[in-house]
């Protein structure tokens, strides 16, 4: 067996030299980065629209809800009122 000795020096993956290279391996990286970054906004929006969506149907009903408790009150306070004139107009009979 030869005494030849092969020395490899390996870079650990943290070393920030950049290896021969390394920048037309990065365009295919960014692209993709792109296409992720791209889709994980059109996500971001729909997500986003549907989110739209129910706050405003969530909100229609409320505003529906709120005129019928309205109706109901002023149903109450016109019978009310009625009630007060005709107590009212007894009294002036009585007095």
């Amino acid at each position: 067996m030869g005494g030849t000795q092969i020395k490899c020096s390996v870079a650990p993956l943290s070393s920030p030299r950049s290896q021969p290279g390394s920048t037309s391996d990065r365009q295919p990286y960014d692209s993709q980065q792109q296409e992720q970054d791209g889709s994980v906004e059109s996500s971001n929006v729909v997500v986003q629209m549907a989110l739209e969506d129910s706050l405003s149907e969530t909100l229609e009903k409320e505003v529906l809800e709120t005129r019928k408790m309205v109706s109901a009150l002023q149903v109450v306070t016109r019978s009310r009122l009625d009630q007060s004139m005709e107590e009212v107009a007894e009294l002036k009979v009585n007095v």
